[in-house]
């Protein structure tokens, strides 16, 4: 591997202190941002290494160098100190796809950290109501809908700087990491509803069955159940 030690204008990176590096080793991408960093193609080091020269120093850039290939191997072990200015300048060389795997990584240990705004109740009475669109139009409408729910600071100030300090980025990605999931719980969901009003149509006329759809930002609460006695005149007599 070639490094070449030209000098380029760099700016400084949102220093990790701001994350807290404890709390970005406890949230559990660690290791994943290691294996990338240790990983980069001969290019993308060199790069790399240009960059920590520039804010680091030569003396500093040339030791991390040579002891690149032993800490990779772990044939000699890295120093915290050393470990830590490695990872904090790493995110600005990976890619669209390795950013947005860690930010996915991330979104799915803060979901259930998402403060959900909004409530929603489908009945489904069998024999009267049972006509499932106006849930499913519920759904998609969901699937399709803006983030609005709120993230704790701690990751929204670790997914910008995974993308180089750009939170526009970080948002747009988790935009469409929430799409992706919503969408996959909606087929789920599809096919739960489906499944309790089987099971409740085939049950005694009492049985009352019910199920909950968890979105990051929406709650769909639904109940399936027969006719009352009261329900049932009322659709003899008047026929509704």
């Amino acid at each position: 591997m070639r490094f070449y030690g030209r000098y380029r204008r760099y700016y400084s990176p949102k220093p990790l202190s701001e994350i807290k590096y404890l709390e970005f080793q406890l949230d559990g991408i660690d290791a994943d941002v290691k294996y990338i960093l240790f990983n980069f193609n001969d290019v993308t080091l060199n790069k790399f290494f240009e960059a920590y020269e520039h804010q680091h120093g030569a003396t500093s850039a040339n030791y991390a160098v040579k002891s690149f290939s032993d800490w990779k191997s772990g044939a000699k072990k890295c120093s915290a100190a050393t470990l830590k200015k490695l990872i904090e300048l790493a995110p600005r060389f990976f890619t669209s796809n390795q950013r947005f795997e860690l930010v996915k990584k991330i979104h799915h240990k803060t979901k259930d950290e998402c403060i959900r705004n909004e409530y929603s109740h489908f009945e489904f009475i069998l024999g009267k109501h049972e006509n499932q669109q106006h849930l499913y139009h519920k759904l998609n409408n969901i699937c399709s809908k803006p983030l609005t729910y709120s993230i704790p600071d701690r990751f929204t100030n670790l997914m910008s700087w995974l993308c180089d300090g750009d939170s526009e980025i970080a948002r747009n990605m988790l935009c469409t990491i929430e799409q992706e999931y919503s969408i996959a719980i909606t087929s789920a969901a599809k096919i739960e509803v489906e499944r309790l009003m089987s099971m409740i149509r085939h049950n005694n006329s009492n049985a009352i069955g019910t199920h909950v759809i968890r979105f990051p930002y929406d709650n769909v609460h639904i109940t399936v159940r027969h006719l009352t006695g009261s329900e049932k005149l009322m659709k003899f007599v008047f026929g509704e």
